[in-house]
């Protein structure tokens, strides 16, 4: 009886046993294929090219030398008015663009000979990649990678080189060699920490410094640095920055800006564009700084622009200013500011956008609060006129509520649209594609991008982009008759060109897509894992050599997943790598002989640019509507104003109407194509 007992007891733990064997089996297995699923996200984030462009026969690529580290924004303007277009980029703290171009696709860089630099004391003083040339014995500051450098370079001739830097920030030493530090740091009421880092170089030595939050490890570039070099090394031997200039004296300020948009008018009339940069409010906590801040409104004079954001009291009020945008929202003539601000999340503390209008004297008030636009949350918006009642209205995110505010006159009502995938980085494409009268807006999101159109109220209804055949998903979007043949296409980034039909229904080309990113993208959906989905993009479309076929420029960051996870692991910079290209439309198609018009609007003083503009024509294909300022591409910024129309086998347009921003109606007849045209607003007509 003992010995059944005990063989029973060893055959129930044999069951036991295989029971766990299929367990461990089962657990094992998992691991494999979650090993191997990270193994192909990461072969495919490592060994895809990331840019890779199909251009097909119809462009070529255009070399463009475009600032490529981290890179916020890029967008399109003619800045000195010579009718060829000319292309800017926001890079946060990090170096800019401003390329002039003279309608070959030939581009200059003159951000910093036109005073556009960051710190104008030191041009090319910004967050950058590379290092400056060591080629005169002294002491170099400069940024890179997000990190401050300090290097005494062959200074055995003047001994030891000592001084200090204060600042508003946690200081971390990284690295230091041939040298002694010390690092005093106070706790200010507010919460934020003051440092002072006293240093004494040696011969050969070297800091490497990063500067933080106080609550958070988040780097932090964009606040004064108040250096102090010992008056025991002379002048000639600082170098700051990464053209190595030497400061005017041994105490001097290092400024960063972390500028977000670039949006462009003529505020003086002169004929020159003038330009609103908004920089950031460093990650919602600018309030709790000691300094005072400021975005910047720089007065183009020709050779150099000129910073009157004070003269003009734009005050900045802790806003972040992640989108701005020109826009006259009361009719009277005069440009005004919109500012989106968004909030301090972790601490709840609400930052709403800002209004300023233009007054009579040239000032701007910020009059948000009073017509209803003061919304608390991050979001981006459009202006256009959504009911077709000449006044400008803006439709906006708040988070992911999707609304549009109707202005009626002095006040604006919100009609909500609905919920949104995407909590942040939306982009608003606006066009009347179906030529049914009423402006349809497309909004590219990285989750899941949406149509908006209007019912028989003329309401604007949320649709699934999906559902009309146009891409689930998108990092940028354009509508763009990009072949000129009076239909308007839509592009987006990673799937290509959508070629409308005349049934305005949509065909994907394949044109200008990135199949590898697509290919990413579908397989992390596949698998769920959120994290892979990194890509960033921004597009634009322009006529940049004028012959009336639009080309594409995009900026991508092309830094691979791979690498990203290596850098976080060591504590370094994410690398913020970008890299923007320039592909130029030859118009070799079936439709190459299609015809074309743009335009060029010239309003009244003060709103030069006739912003608001609305701009419809005829043709045998059907009626096209466009407004000026409200569809350009950029994602954050403003300034390009020109607006084209692709009139298929006509070779004219039957009418052109224009309704100028002071409630002005303008007819032309029978206007030839191929041509760009500007069209003044009559001195007869009656002016706001």
């Amino acid at each position: 009886m003992k010995l059944r007992k005990a063989i029973g007891r060893k055959v129930v733990d044999h069951k036991a046993i295989g029971r766990k064997a299929i367990g461990r089996k089962a657990i094992v297995s998992l691991i494999l294929l979650a090993f191997s699923a990270f193994a192909v996200m990461v072969a495919i984030s490592f060994f895809f090219e990331p840019f890779s462009i199909r251009v097909g026969s119809q462009f070529e690529a255009v070399p463009v030398a475009v600032a490529d580290y981290d890179i916020n924004d890029i967008g399109v303007a003619d800045v000195n008015q010579d009718g060829n277009l000319d292309i800017f980029t926001t890079n946060h703290s990090a170096q800019q663009s401003l390329l002039i171009g003279d309608g070959s696709g030939k581009f200059v860089d003159v951000l910093a000979e036109r005073g556009l630099s960051q710190d104008r004391q030191f041009p090319k003083l910004e967050n950058s990649t590379r290092s400056p040339k060591t080629d005169a014995p002294g002491l170099y500051i400069y940024r890179r990678r997000n990190l401050l450098y300090l290097i005494a370079h062959d200074t055995e001739a003047f001994g030891s080189v000592s001084g200090s830097i204060e600042l508003s920030a946690i200081v971390e030493l990284l690295e230091q060699s041939q040298a002694t530090v010390e690092i005093d740091q106070t706790a200010l009421p507010s919460g934020i920490t003051a440092s002072r880092i006293a240093f004494d170089l040696g011969p050969g030595g070297h800091l490497e410094i990063k500067t933080r939050e106080s609550s958070s490890n988040k780097v932090v570039v964009e606040i004064p640095h108040q250096v102090q070099i010992d008056d025991s090394l002379p002048l000639s031997a600082i170098f700051v920055g990464r053209e190595a200039v030497t400061p005017d004296s041994h105490r001097f300020e290092l400024m960063w800006r972390d500028r977000h948009s670039m949006s462009w008018s003529d505020i003086n009339n002169d004929g020159l564009s003038d330009v609103f940069i908004g920089r950031g409010g460093i990650h919602g906590k600018m309030r709790l700084f000691p300094e005072q801040y400021y975005d910047e409104l720089f007065v183009n004079r020709g050779d150099t622009f000129e910073d009157q954001v004070l003269q003009f009291q734009l005050i900045k009020d802790d806003c972040s200013a992640r989108q701005s945008a020109w826009v006259d929202f009361n009719g009277d003539g005069r440009l005004d500011i919109y500012n989106s601000c968004g909030r301090n999340a972790s601490e709840r503390v609400e930052r709403p956008h800002q209004l300023f209008q233009q007054q009579p004297d040239g000032t701007f008030e910020d009059v948000a609060e009073s017509v209803g636009l003061d919304l608390p949350k991050a979001g981006e918006f459009v202006w256009f006129d959504a009911d077709g009642d000449s006044r400008p209205d803006v439709m906006t995110t708040q988070n992911r509520e999707l609304s549009l505010y109707y202005n009626q006159g002095n006040t604006f009502t919100a009609e909500p649209l609905g919920d949104l995938a995407d909590p942040r980085n939306k982009q608003f494409s606006v066009a009347d594609f179906d030529q049914d009268g009423s402006l349809d807006v497309y909004v590219a999101g990285k989750i899941k991008s949406y149509l908006l159109q209007t019912d028989e109220t003329n309401r604007y209804q949320l649709e699934d982009a999906l559902e009309k055949g146009l891409p689930a998903y998108s990092l940028c979007a354009n509508w763009v008759d990009y072949d000129n043949d009076g239909y308007s296409d839509l592009h987006t980034i990673p799937s290509g060109l959508y070629r409308q039909q005349p049934d305005h229904t949509f065909e994907r080309v394949r044109l200008l897509s990135n199949e590898a990113a697509v290919i990413r993208e579908r397989l992390s959906r596949l698998i769920g894992w959120e994290r892979m989905r990194y890509q960033k993009a921004r597009c634009s479309w322009l006529d940049y050599d004028n012959d009336g076929f639009r080309d594409f420029l995009i900026a991508q960051r092309r830094d691979s997943l791979f690498n990203r996870l290596v850098n976080r692991l060591r504590g370094r910079d994410p690398s913020e790598k970008w890299q923007a290209r320039l592909f130029r439309n030859k118009g070799i198609n079936q439709h190459s002989k299609a015809h074309w018009l743009s335009l060029v609007l010239k309003g009244i003083p003060g709103n030069l640019e006739a912003v608001g503009a609305s701009v419809s024509i005829e043709t045998s294909v059907g009626t096209q509507t466009q407004i000026v300022g409200s569809s350009e591409g950029s994602y954050f910024s403003q300034g390009h104003y020109r607006l084209y129309f692709g009139l298929g086998t006509d070779d004219q347009a039957d009418t052109i109407t224009i309704n100028w921003p002071d409630g002005t109606s303008q007819i032309l007849n029978d206007v030839a194509a191929n041509q760009l045209l500007t069209i003044e607003l009559p001195a007869s007509e009656p002016r706001t």
